[in-house]
Formats: C-alpha cells, structure tokens, sequence
C-alpha cells in the first residue's frame, strides 16, 4: 500500500509543478499546443492500453488463455502504428483534427450528425473513465485497500492533477505511467511465466502454443 500512496502523491507533485505552465485557457485545454511529439505519443498510447488492457485482458488471459488476453493489446498496437501513417493524410484531405472536423467535412453542418457524434463521444468518453477507475480499484484491491476506497482515491487523484495542470497533467502522468508499464509489465510477464512453469509444469511455449 505504501507503494500505491506514493504513487498517488507523485501524481499530485507532478500535477502542482506543471501547474505553474498554465497561464491561459489554450495551456489548460491543450498544453500551449507546445507538447514534446514524444509525450504526446506517450500520452495516445496510454489512452489506448490503459485499464481494459492490462487488467480486463490479463484477467480474460488467465479465465481463457494467453492469446485471448493479447488480442486487444495487439490490436490496439496496430491500430496506433496505422493512426501514425495515414491521419496526417486524413488531416490534410479533411482540414481537420478532431472528428467533428472530419463529419462536417464530409457531411456539412448537419446539427443532427453534430448532436449525435455529441452524444456518442460523452457515452464512449464516460465508459473509457469508468473503465480506468474500476481498474484502479481492481488493482489496488490487491494491497488491501477495499474497492470502493480505492476508486474514490483514485478519481480524487486525478480530478486534483487535472484541475490544476489540465492537459499538461493528464499528458506528463500518461507519459509517467506508460514508462512504467514499458519497463515493468515484460519482467513480470518473464516471472509470471517461470511460476506458472514451476507450479503447473507448462512451459511458456505450451502457452503461446494455443491462439484459441
């Protein structure tokens, strides 16, 4: 648990040090537009492989076997490295960044498409962070800390990074996290597969050895 706590306050000192960038509404809501192409790829990366990534396809892994656990990650890897070489071209064509740019590019000022892409991105939006808390909690159940406190710690956490750092915040501790998981997630992937070797005598190549 000390782990988990320390980790929060990181997020909380990292979020009240970037807060001293934010002077107007543009470093707020987009960073000044000046974020580094490393964070801003960091922080994409993170938004994909978050929580239905590494705990909900870790869990589906253990319940249905390792390749229906990777899928999701996999898929989700190609997607990012395709999203890097064709949306300049879809920028370009479209004159757009965001998806209401492409739809009205496409579709003119429709107010009913407008409305309904609205709607569907709060939905999508309210599922993708509900997914994230519920993971944190999951996770941090694990170090004795019941679920319901855990995600209340972990909305607390971020709403507080985020009033005071807005996107300079979310895009630093994505780019925190995600090292993380580059650095982390392989060597317990090796030791998980050596005890599950040691335990049940399968060898990690008896794993891998089923896609189905």
């Amino acid at each position: 648990m000390p782990v988990l706590l320390s980790l929060c306050a990181l997020y909380i000192v990292v979020g009240y040090i970037l807060s001293k960038r934010v002077n107007t509404a543009s470093d707020f809501l987009v960073a000044g537009r000046s974020l580094p192409v490393i964070v801003v790829s960091f922080t994409i990366a993170a938004t994909h492989f978050g929580g239905g990534v590494f705990v909900g396809g870790i869990e589906w892994g253990v319940e249905k076997g390792v390749w229906p656990g990777a899928y999701a990650g996999i898929g989700l890897g190609l997607t990012c490295f395709i999203s890097a070489i064709i949306a300049g071209k879809f920028r370009e064509i479209a004159d757009g960044i965001t998806p209401p740019d492409f739809i009205e590019h496409r579709y003119g000022h429709s107010k009913f498409l407008r409305g309904y892409h609205a709607i569907v991105y709060i939905l999508g939006t309210v599922a993708i962070i509900a997914c994230q808390f519920m993971a944190f909690g999951s996770m941090a159940s694990a170090f004795g800390i019941s679920y319901k406190t855990a995600v209340l710690l972990g909305t607390v956490v971020v709403i507080i990074y985020t009033y005071m750092a807005g996107m300079w915040g979310v895009a630093i501790t994505d780019f925190i996290q995600l090292g993380m998981c580059i650095l982390f997630i392989p060597i317990i992937a090796v030791l998980g597969g050596q005890i599950i070797a040691a335990e049940h005598s399968v060898t990690i190549g008896d794993l891998l050895s089923q896609p189905f």
